[in-house]
Parts: C-alpha cells; sequence; structure tokens
C-alpha cells in the first residue's frame, strides 16, 4: 500500500451498495482519484499508512513503510510538514499502516508494524500512541507517549499484514492482511483491547466480523477484498463475512 511518490489521493465512492441480511454485497465502484496535496517533507518517501487527526482538524499522520525509524509525520491538508514524533522504545520493523481512534475520551494513533513478505515472523507489533497536542514550534527529537504495546500471532500461522483499524466501540482491532498469490487466501483477522498492557494476543479470522453502527459511519472508506463480502443486520450492525 505504499505511495511511492508523496502524494495524497482520495477515492470518491459513486455509488454505495444496499446491504441486506443474507445478500453478498454488490461490487464497491470508486471514482478516479483525485490529488489533494503533494506532502513537502522529502523523508516522507514511501509513505504506507495514513490517519487523520482525531485532536486537531485537517491534520494528518502518516509513516514510511520498511527502512525508516519508527517514527510519524505530520502535516496539513495542504501538505505541508508540521512535525516529526518517534515511538519511544518502538522496533524497526516493516510498519504497514496507521489508524487514529478516540478512547475514553482521549485521542491514540496505531502505528502497525505487521508487514511479512517472506512470511517468517513469529509475532507482530501493534504500537499504541497517544496523540499529543501538537506547540506551535514541535521540538526535534519529539516523542509520543507510548500507551501500549500490542505483541500478537496469527492464528494460522505467519501472515503479510497490510491494513489495520479499531472498533473503539467494542475495543476490537482488525488487522488485513493480504496474499501476493493473486489474493485467494486474504483475510480479515481481529483481537480484542487487552486488559493488560502485557498480555500476548491471538488474531482470529472468525467466519463473521461484527462492527459497530458507529465504527462505520466513523470511517469514510471500507477495505474490501476479493474473499470478503458484506452484509448489513439492523439488530447487531454491519458484518463482514470474512471467510476464505
Amino acid at each position: 500500500m505504499a505511495m511511492k511518490k508523496a502524494v495524497l489521493t482520495v477515492m470518491c465512492v459513486l455509488g454505495a451498495a444496499s446491504l441486506f441480511a443474507g445478500e453478498a454485497a454488490k461490487p464497491i465502484q470508486y471514482g478516479a482519484p483525485r490529488r489533494l496535496c503533494r506532502v513537502d517533507n522529502k523523508k516522507i518517501n514511501e509513505s504506507s499508512g495514513l490517519a487523520c487527526s482525531r485532536r486537531t482538524k485537517g491534520l494528518f499522520w502518516t509513516h514510511n513503510d520498511s527502512g525508516d525509524a519508527a517514527c510519524m509525520y505530520a502535516f496539513t491538508a495542504k501538505g505541508k510538514h508540521v512535525a516529526t514524533y518517534g515511538v519511544l522504545g518502538a522496533e524497526r520493523g516493516d510498519c504497514e499502516d496507521a489508524a487514529s481512534f478516540v478512547l475514553d475520551g482521549k485521542p491514540y494513533l496505531i502505528l502497525a508494524d505487521i508487514g511479512d513478505n517472506a512470511k517468517c515472523k513469529t509475532s507482530y507489533r501493534l504500537y499504541i500512541v497517544e496523540e499529543p497536542e501538537l506547540p506551535k514550534k514541535p521540538k526535534r527529537g519529539a516523542k509520543f507517549t507510548l500507551y501500549s504495546t500490542i505483541v500478537f500471532r496469527f492464528s494460522d500461522g505467519a501472515r503479510d499484514g497490510e491494513s489495520v483499524a479499531i472498533d473503539p466501540t467494542s475495543k476490537t482491532i482488525f488487522v488485513i492482511d493480504r496474499d501476493r498469490g493473486g489474493n485467494t487466501n486474504t483475510g480479515i483477522y481481529q483481537l480484542a483491547w487487552p486488559e493488560k498492557k502485557t498480555e500476548a494476543q491471538t488474531a482470529n479470522r472468525p467466519g463473521v466480523v461484527v462492527v459497530s453502527a458507529s465504527f462505520c459511519a466513523a470511517r469514510s472508506v471500507i477495505s474490501s477484498t476479493s474473499t470478503a463480502a458484506a452484509r448489513a443486520d439492523s439488530r447487531t450492525g454491519p458484518k463482514v463475512d470474512s471467510s476464505p
């Protein structure tokens, strides 16, 4: 998902599919992408994840793919660099995605070290940091306040994670992997928010993923794969069938 050229684009959904219980979702049709800005920070040379700020309107956070230090870059909707924040204690890995959310009234960011092209890792990491209130002149070498490091494994062995999201209502984290062999075995995995910060987790691949209505309303783009079909239930909220 890396953007080799540091260009922020948005995909416009032309029409949303109507979802009914028991009926598979129709393919989503996207409009042509349009450029919003070109980020001016030359250190962002392989932007991989993107998250909107939950603290400051019009601010975005991104990070590079593998090869960079564990840090995130803040920039405006016009592409102007604002600040760089490192993740204290984080290992340099293969960070593929980022997400933002509010939990108990506090804004947080997730930096997801979930990439594994060779599928040889035995564990993966999600760095949960508090989103800072940026000063007018951010200091060099600024660090996030690390809230938690979630170490987890996939229930069916090594996977090449690509995307991350969280439903703060149910405190459920979702990880989507990719299969380089033609997307024939791509899956959606979920893991519960750990009760203890040191608790190891297992990301399972359930037959049906249930997310709250507020989670869907908060996210304007939903990632889907060739093996995932979506359907809705008026009593329990939208569901995503992640069966292979």
